[in-house]
């Protein structure tokens, strides 16, 4: 899985399921379990948010040579 974001931290690089995502919602926003598999999938919360998100990166365009 790879958490690409403003709102993220750092790179984690965990192996995960499906399941984990489900258990992350779960969990951040005080949801009921949906099943066996999300109460048993790898807790994400070792993933760390920010509050707020980091300042957007603007990259400038690239201009290649004309062709002919």
């Amino acid at each position: 899985m790879w958490i690409i974001s403003p709102w993220a931290v750092q790179v984690c690089i965990t192996t995960m399921e499906f399941a984990s995502v489900l258990r992350f919602n779960e969990e951040t926003f005080g949801l009921p379990s949906r099943g066996e598999s999300d109460a048993i999938g790898m807790n994400m919360q070792s993933v760390q948010l920010l509050a707020t998100p980091l300042a957007a990166v603007v990259l400038n365009p690239a201009t290649f040579p004309a062709v002919r």
